[in-house]
């Protein structure tokens, strides 16, 4: 009997609560209707009155060009007569070939087009004031309201005529310097609004359009009732089917979330310990060994470095999955940017007794903003790339770049090399997926296969793209394309007359790597010293708590101040911290800081 009961309960629950969702379901159509006929009859107005403003605009533009001019003479007729009301000197004249002509101020030129616009097209203007020089130009009703309006601060009006299937407009006028040359002794000063003009135009095609889109809102929300009442009565009978749907959705959200959370985790904890093995390794390195004990510590350092990659590439890759991953805007030279690179390696490429070339255009001397240490990682692991699967021949460097108007640069950075290649399929998946080249054949070399995945993502975060063209024996050409902003010349002059030498030399053919010359370095202002200042503080704060976020901040901070007279400082302080060094980077810290007190004073 209990039993009987609860499943009646829950079936009676479940009858209220879809009878109440039938209920709201029907009171938002209504709503919406409601909304949507409002829109329509907004969307008809507007229009309508987009059409009389722009013949209104039409008359002002007119009535100014006759009022620069101090009105036009025109021939005596019929239907121009001399203007009684315009009492000015020479308002009739006679030419030397005996034509009358008569002055027509801007008033009785709206007047004349009125007449015209009414008689070809129904359209009628009226000019009119609150105290007007001819009786005719009185204002009604209406008019005198919309302009006493305007003098309150309402600068236009407008209504449907329905009956007469019209649409009735009005603007204030206001005096202009070519008003006052017949309006001045009327008492008129510049700004003033001297009245108006409303314009009354037929609206037939827009009311029967209206009408239409009423009619379609009508039906297509009574066909979505019909429809929604279908919908509701087959949610109901797979309301079970649908939950087990939802339940297994936030499960793999869970899983996708633990995923992200369990790899930054991991990325983090396994970075302490290896902090430790790379540090120590420097220590070794610099005691007094055998040379088989100077090579196993190279190793262990090497294995650790190439790990610290791995850590770094697992770490970025779960910011983008989850979005934490910013890019830093800021200035850069592509072409010091790319030698830096191609110096980084070319001790590799010399091992291997592989030609590293290079090849700048003039435009790569340029400042830039972006993202220049997401850029350099990009590069860096694509020329490594090259290098190591690179066995006889060379890799070459080509950068592109492209003015795109004023204020980008469309750059292209292409690194070819004539290693082992891959064949086309895993070219393009590599595109898209973790792969990498020798999985199909044997593992030489070591990775995750996660480089060009996260490259084409981080490019893909700063607006560029990832193109891969390759052929198993034939080599690989990977080309980092990106749509780079102009840098402020005049905030980068201090380092852009320095480096103007430096500019001519990144120019030509291709040339073999060089050493970069060093800038000139610049003065900071007072505001990046005291901005500096406490960037180093909160350096310091982070070699407490957290040494790869000190590393990070410190390596934004020598990007942020390249070339000024505090990079060197800077380097001081980056020399320590690969040293793990914290005391000694406390103390320069320090010592920088009170460097910058004195020089603010």
């Amino acid at each position: 009997m209990m039993e009987q009961l609860k499943k009646w309960l829950i079936h009676f629950a479940s009858l209220v609560s879809g009878r109440i969702l039938v209920f709201l379901g029907v009171l938002l159509i209504l709503v919406s209707v409601a909304v949507n006929l409002y829109l329509v009859n907004v969307h008809a107005e507007d229009v309508a009155r987009a059409q009389a403003k722009t013949m209104f605009d039409h008359i002002v533009l007119t009535r100014s060009w006759n009022a620069r001019h101090g009105g036009v003479y025109v021939p005596i007729t019929d239907r121009t007569k001399p203007n009684p009301y315009l009492k000015v000197p020479k308002r009739d004249v006679v030419t030397s070939e005996g034509d009358s002509l008569t002055k027509i101020n801007p008033a009785y030129m709206t007047r004349q087009v009125s007449e015209l616009a009414q008689e070809s097209e129904g359209v009628q203007f009226h000019i009119t004031s609150l105290q007007p020089i001819r009786p005719k130009n009185a204002p009604t009703s209406w008019e005198r309201e919309a302009l006493e309006r305007f003098e309150q601060g309402e600068r236009e009006t407008g209504v449907f005529l329905h009956k007469e299937k019209k649409y009735r407009y009005m603007a204030p006028l206001f005096t202009t310097k070519g008003c006052l040359k017949c309006h001045a002794e009327q008492g008129y000063k510049l700004g003033d609004i001297r009245g108006g003009i409303s314009v009354t135009h037929p609206v037939q095609e827009i009311l029967h359009v209206r009408g239409r889109q009423i009619n379609i809102t009508l039906i297509s929300h009574a066909i979505v009732l019909i429809v929604g009442y279908i919908v509701f009565m087959l949610y109901q009978n797979s309301r079970k089917h649908m939950e087990s749907i939802r339940v297994d959705k936030e499960a793999a959200e869970q899983a996708n979330a633990f995923k992200s959370s369990f790899i930054a985790n991991i990325s983090h904890e396994l970075r302490t310990p290896l902090n430790a093995i790379i540090g120590m390794s420097h220590i070794l390195d610099e005691e007094e060994l055998e040379s088989r004990q100077r090579s196993h510590v190279k190793t262990i350092n090497d294995a650790g470095r190439q790990l610290d990659t791995m850590i770094n590439q697992m770490l970025d890759f779960s910011r983008v999955d989850t979005g934490s991953l910013e890019v830093r805007v800021l200035p850069l030279m592509l072409g010091r940017l790319v030698q830096e690179c191609v110096d980084r390696v070319k001790e590799k490429a010399r091992q291997k007794s592989l030609s590293l070339t290079v090849h700048y255009p003039e435009d790569s001397g340029q400042w830039m903003l972006g993202d220049a240490q997401r850029i350099r990682e990009i590069l860096l692991h694509i020329l490594d790339n090259a290098i190591k699967f690179t066995e006889s021949g060379g890799v070459g460097v080509m950068v592109s770049v492209e003015p795109m108007g004023d204020t980008h640069y469309e750059v292209a950075i292409t690194v070819e090399d004539s290693g082992i290649g891959m064949d086309r399929y895993l070219g393009r998946q590599a595109q898209h997926d973790f792969i990498q080249a020798e999985d199909y054949r044997t593992r030489k070399q070591g990775g995750l296969g996660l480089g060009l995945t996260m490259s084409r993502r981080l490019l893909e975060l700063m607006g560029g793209s990832l193109d891969i063209d390759s052929e198993v024996g034939r080599g690989t050409r990977v080309t980092i394309r990106l749509l780079l902003e102009c840098a402020d010349e005049e905030l980068m002059a201090g380092e852009s007359g320095a480096l103007a030498e430096e500019t001519e030399q990144l120019s030509g053919a291709a040339v073999e790597p060089v050493e970069e010359k060093k800038a000139e370095a610049f003065r900071l202002s007072e505001l990046q010293r005291q901005q500096l200042d406490e960037e180093l503080s909160q350096l310091m704060v982070l070699l407490d708590s957290d040494y790869t976020r000190a590393v990070e901040k410190l390596d934004a901070m020598l990007i942020h101040y390249q070339g000024s007279d505090y990079h060197v400082d800077l380097v001081d302080v980056s020399e320590k911290m690969a040293s793990f060094d914290s005391d000694g980077v406390m103390e320069i810290c320090q010592s920088v800081q009170e460097k910058l007190s004195q020089d603010n004073r």
